[in-house]
């Protein structure tokens, strides 16, 4: 038997004779055995998983439209691989462009003001360890025209590993 081609993962809505609407995956081989062509699909219905993909959708424009209609900057920093998102309401707070600040927590460490760098590190610390609720400090940032802006930086240990180990921190 020989396989000629393959579609993978093809969504699309099926209409039954009512007219009822049905998201369905295909997943779809045409193979030929001799000289007669062969033509298997399997279709699978994924109602519950775009149903959960638009709740997902929704629960996050909520949350954006809250944090950008307060104005607040969010970070979300992964400890294990020293990445983190800066949102782009943070980045401009600090008067940077979206692209101009990569994705690792040591763009935020360079930019906190020497003298509160200690203390800042600190009470983080503290919330990592787990001897504290949530870390919040007020400090100054570098921001791109050279001057200080204070800021009060309030973040939560979101996900701890299975033995207790902080895997990330997400914070405004």
């Amino acid at each position: 038997m020989h396989q000629d081609g393959f579609i993978k993962n093809l969504v699309i809505d099926y209409v039954d004779g009512s007219g009822h609407i049905t998201p369905v995956e295909i997943n779809a081989s045409v193979m030929t055995e001799g000289d007669s062509p062969l033509f298997l699909a399997l279709c699978r219905d994924v109602s519950d998983q775009k149903k959960m993909e638009k709740t997902i959708k929704d629960s996050h424009e909520r949350w954006q439209f809250a944090l950008e209609g307060a104005g607040d900057g969010v970070w979300d920093w992964n400890i294990q691989t020293g990445k983190a998102h800066f949102s782009r309401i943070w980045k401009e707070m600090i008067g940077f462009a979206d692209d101009e600040i990569g994705n690792d927590a040591s763009e935020w460490i360079r930019r906190v003001h020497p003298d509160d760098l200690p203390r800042v590190m600190a009470t983080i610390q503290s919330h990592l360890d787990g001897k504290t609720p949530s870390a919040a400090n007020d400090f100054r940032l570098l921001c791109k025209d050279g001057s200080y802006k204070y800021m009060l930086s309030r973040g939560k240990v979101v996900s701890r590993s299975s033995d207790g180990k902080p895997l990330r921190l997400v914070g405004t």
